[in-house]
């Protein structure tokens, strides 16, 4: 949509207005960048972060993209060419649960990534896969553009519904012929066109049972591949690269515990730092509330195959009322190793963001949580070391591209991974002219509400 007439403009500020009392770090951030192109912005984020751009202080950690394309070459084989980018620019898209592209916040968040008239040359993408198999992103299996709205098909049972996505195993072809006949049973009961269902199924035998993926080891790895061959199909120009935080965060962090100088050992064994990010996150959405009972404290414990809250951390003990972990860097380590726990996303984010000094672009709650994050850490920080908490302070976060809708269909409806592969030719670029931030935050205008 245009925003034209002083009624547009109108709707627009009203928006805002109620984005304002929901999420007013946002709304301030979009207020900002109101008067932009989609393009614009995306070139924005993918060049103003490099070493030559706003980031001086500090560069990408070494570690970081050695880890990141060395998995990356073990899927894609292009590790060079990864390395370069994060070298040249330390961003990375963060917002994906991991899950295949057909919702389309999920495929809207890339394809505003790519809408820049200098788009990168390699989309480096990390998804969450420690988040339960019944989110919104429905890595159970698909989200189908039905005949009124998205229909559901499975891959997987009900009884994986919470199951911690990275535990999920493989699924086979005979999972996908199931999911198939299922497919059917929707054109029957007339929930799913004959043309809608024809596009699935040429998904479907395009890229879920190709050899390579039916041969990858775990179901965040397939989705990884599917969703990098499905965005490469759409943008022949680009390399894409999906990969899943169970497979980089673990080492990483392990390495930082073995590090006494590191920010994450300070954070998390010195008492003062510690205890003033646990009380100063308390209540933030995305981190944890002891009064409510909400959230894990740093991190979550796994206990067959599902997550499990700490609700305790003393300085001696991480624990809840199943288990206790010493509290030490060792005893940490060897949780972490054997798989008993995993870092929580706050723990998670904050090392990405202020020991990596990776930019993490997300959606429409991590910019808010990512700020208070900044703003406690670096108070935190402040009690012992200066030079870091300003370092902390200086990290960019204020960046949002899960949530825009950016391109619409002729019908103006939000274009479906389907629609893209099935068209009788390649995505034309030029579609993405004269298409604002007002545009594509409008156009998602209700899902932007009621999920902020």
């Amino acid at each position: 949509m245009k925003l034209k007439t002083q009624r547009d403009v109108s709707y627009w500020q009203q928006f805002l207005e109620h984005l304002n009392v929901q999420n007013p770090i946002l709304s301030e951030h979009l207020t900002e960048w109101q008067n932009a192109s989609l393009s614009d912005y995306a070139d924005f984020l993918w060049h103003r972060f490099g070493v030559s751009g706003f980031c001086k202080s500090r560069l990408i950690s070494s570690g970081f993209i050695q880890v990141f394309s060395e998995r990356c070459d073990r899927r894609f084989g292009h590790s060079h060419d990864v390395a370069m980018q994060l070298s040249r620019s330390p961003v990375v898209l963060t917002a994906l649960h991991t899950a295949p592209l057909f919702h389309p916040i999920a495929l809207h968040t890339v394809i505003a990534a790519c809408s820049g008239r200098n788009p990168p040359k390699v989309v480096p993408v990390l998804s969450t896969d420690w988040v339960p198999m019944d989110n919104l992103f429905n890595p159970r299996g698909f989200l189908l553009p039905g005949r009124e709205a998205l229909q559901s098909v499975h891959l997987f049972s009900k009884r994986t519904k919470k199951n911690i996505v990275s535990s999920v195993p493989s699924f086979s072809i005979e999972d996908v012929e199931r999911a198939k006949v299922s497919a059917i049973r929707l054109v029957r009961e007339g929930k799913l066109s004959a043309t809608q269902f024809h596009g699935f199924e040429s998904v479907v035998e395009g890229y879920y049972c190709d050899f390579n993926v039916l041969s990858e080891h775990g179901y965040s790895a397939q989705c990884s591949l599917i969703n990098a061959r499905m965005c490469e199909a759409v943008f022949p120009d680009q390399k894409f690269v999906f990969l899943n935080v169970s497979e980089i965060a673990v080492d990483l962090l392990v390495g930082q515990l073995e590090d006494q100088g590191s920010i994450m050992f300070r954070l998390l064994f010195d008492e003062t730092i510690r205890e003033r990010v646990l009380s100063g996150l308390d209540g933030v959405p995305g981190c944890w509330n002891r009064n409510k009972g909400q959230g894990s404290l740093l991190f979550w414990q796994i206990d067959n195959q599902k997550m499990k809250a700490f609700t305790a951390c003393d300085g001696t003990v991480l624990s809840n009322s199943q288990c206790a972990i010493e509290w030490s860097p060792e005893a940490l380590i060897a949780a972490l190793k054997d798989g008993a726990i995993i870092p929580g996303m706050t723990l998670v984010f904050t090392m990405l963001m202020f020991s990596m000094g990776v930019v993490c672009v997300g959606g429409m709650r991590q910019i808010a949580y990512s700020k208070k994050m900044r703003d406690v850490v670096s108070a935190a920080f402040k009690t012992t070391s200066s030079h870091d908490s300003d370092l902390i302070a200086d990290h960019p976060v204020e960046m949002f591209m899960a949530g825009m809708h950016a391109v619409l269909s002729d019908a103006g409806l939000p274009e479906t991974i389907t629609d893209l592969l099935m068209a009788d030719k390649a995505f034309d670029r030029s579609r993405f002219k004269g298409w604002s931030i007002q545009d594509a935050v409008l156009a998602a205008s209700q899902d932007i509400l009621s999920l902020s």
